[in-house]
Parts: structure tokens; C-alpha cells; sequence
């Protein structure tokens, strides 16, 4: 059935499926606290583009910056992508040294560069004009949540991006099947400074691999979950193990079982997903306004409509 649309809701076409207010993470800290790692985010984003925007007039300076800072992220970030040569992939937050455009390039790929700062942009074409014509990047001026990411076969997006949810939700409805998003996030006390984005409540699997410095990556694979950006062509619905956090759903089909049917879990029911654990972990899930703890395999097995 058709799901209601709100002016602050999420929609997934035909499904019936809506978002719920969610609880930020955020919400738990004290107003200065919050207040102080909103102007650290944006004091440091500031710093590292004003950063970038001297590194870059030395070419030697900038290959010590990616050296430094770069380098082993990005190797890291290929392995465990394994993107065949000659691959169409988008940069997401440039900047004005594009190291993570350059390097992909470097590994043969095709690679197309944005950013919503124009100036950033104007910035890395010329670097990279004058320090590596030979390259196969292009850079245009653009808003991640805006992109269509279709003709795309992976998406980087890289740390300093925000909103970085909206962002990878607008990249992960629009990318077609199969095709990849590596995203950088905080973890650790960095968190505190940068909000982390909840890769296990995108719908997908995510794969990590983490680095030092209070980093990670992350990589979602569109369609390796068969989540709320893929619906099934048999059946026209979803799993409840890939319900994106915060979106509810009408149970079409559910497993016979007693312990199911006491916990409230058989079709006709809503149920609304609330969050997961990692790593395969159970998901906590609320039915009738009561909160269960369903394994993954036994949710992978209740479809949605």
C-alpha cells in the first residue's frame, strides 16, 4: 500500500514503509557539549581546506601531505574494494587537494571529482593542471545530496563531507546495482569532535577496515542486502534485516513459530526498526510498542511489504 508522506519523511516508494523519529546520539549530551562539537566540526573542516589551499602551491609539500596522510587509507580502501581497472568512480568533498581523486586515478580509474565549494574546485583542477595533466580526473562543482550517482561503478566519500547521512542515503538510492560507496568515518574520542554515521543502519553490510588517528573506512555494496534501496521482484517487499533504522514496516510473511508469534512478530503487525548490533548481530526491533531482540537470520526471513 502507499505510504504516507510526510514534509519531514523519508519515502520508499510503494512499500508502506515510513521513517520514525530517531534519537541523535547527540541528544544524550548536555546543549554546551553538542554546542562545542558542532563549532569544532566546522573550526576544523575550515582548517584542513585552509590547509590544502597552502600544501597545494608546492608539489613536494603535497606529496609529503598525502604521504602522510593519505597514502596507507587509500591503499587500504582499493584492497578491500578490489574495483577493476578502468572504473567509473565520483569523489565526493574534493577539496582542494584531491589526493583521493588522484590516487584512484593512478590505479586506472575513470574519476570524476566534486565539491560544493567552487573555489575548492577552481582550487584542485589547477593543481592537478599543473602537477599531473596526464591524469583521467574531471571536477565539477556539486552537492552530494543533489548527485545521481546511476552511471557510476563506486562512490568515495571522504571525510570532512556533511550532512554525511543525507549525502550517502541520496548516493546509495540513486547507484545501480552492485555498485560500491567507501566512506570515511570518525570512531573512537574523534567522534566527539565529527558525528560518526551508522554504517549497520544503512540497510547494508558494511565492511570496515580501521586506521590510526581516530579513523575508518567503510564500504556498502548497493543490493548485497537486497535493503530499502532494493526491493525484491518476487515478492515486491524487503526483509526486516534490512529495514533502515527508523523506518517501520506491515509484516507480509513470517516464519511459523511459537516464540514469534508470542513476541507479537506475524503479518499484519508494524513493526519499526530501531537499531542493530555489528557484525551480524541482532537487531532491536519494536512491535505493539514493545521492544524485541530478533536474531539476524530469523529477521533476514520476515518480509515487509
Amino acid at each position: 500500500m502507499e505510504g504516507k508522506r510526510r514534509s519531514n519523511d523519508r519515502s520508499y516508494g510503494t512499500l508502506g514503509i515510513e521513517a520514525i523519529p530517531v534519537k541523535d546520539p547527540m541528544d544524550d549530551e548536555p546543549p554546551v557539549m553538542k554546542g562545542l562539537a558542532n563549532r569544532a566540526t566546522v573550526i576544523l573542516g575550515r582548517a584542513f581546506k585552509s590547509l590544502e589551499s597552502v600544501v597545494r602551491r608546492s608539489p613536494l609539500l603535497a606529496r609529503v601531505y598525502e604521504e602522510l596522510f593519505y597514502s596507507r587509507i587509500l591503499h587500504r580502501e582499493l584492497d578491500m574494494s578490489r574495483l577493476p581497472s578502468g572504473s567509473r568512480v565520483l569523489v565526493v568533498g574534493s577539496g582542494h587537494l584531491p589526493m583521493t581523486a588522484l590516487h584512484l586515478a593512478r590505479h586506472g580509474h575513470e574519476v570524476t571529482a566534486v565539491d560544493n565549494d567552487p573555489h575548492a574546485t577552481a582550487s584542485a583542477s589547477s593543481f592537478v593542471a599543473r602537477v599531473t595533466p596526464y591524469m583521467n580526473v574531471r571536477f565539477g562543482t556539486a552537492d552530494g545530496v543533489d548527485a545521481d550517482t546511476s552511471a557510476y561503478d563506486a562512490v568515495w566519500v571522504t571525510f570532512n563531507v556533511t550532512p554525511k547521512d543525507k549525502v550517502l542515503e541520496r548516493m546509495l538510492q540513486t547507484l545501480s546495482e552492485g555498485a560500491q560507496v567507501v566512506f570515511r568515518n570518525p570512531r573512537g574520542m574523534v567522534t566527539r569532535l565529527y558525528a560518526p554515521v551508522d554504517a549497520d543502519c544503512l540497510g547494508l553490510m558494511p565492511h570496515r577496515r580501521r586506521h590510526l588517528f581516530g579513523k575508518e573506512s567503510v564500504m556498502l555494496v548497493k543490493g548485497s542486502c537486497g535493503g530499502p534501496f532494493e526491493l525484491s521482484e518476487t515478492e515486491g517487499g524487503m526483509t526486516l534485516a534490512c529495514l533502515q533504522c527508523g523506518l517501520q514496516g506491515v509484516i507480509a510473511r513470517c516464519p511459523e513459530d511459537p516464540v514469534l508469534n508470542a513476541l507479537g512478530l506475524r503479518p499484519g503487525k508494524t513493526v519499526v526498526s530501531i537499531s542493530r548490533q555489528p557484525f551480524g548481530g541482532p537487531l532491536l526491533a519494536s512491535v505493539d510498542g514493545r521492544k524485541v531482540a530478533i536474531d539476524a537470520q530469523v529477521a533476514a526471513s520476515i518480509l515487509l511489504v
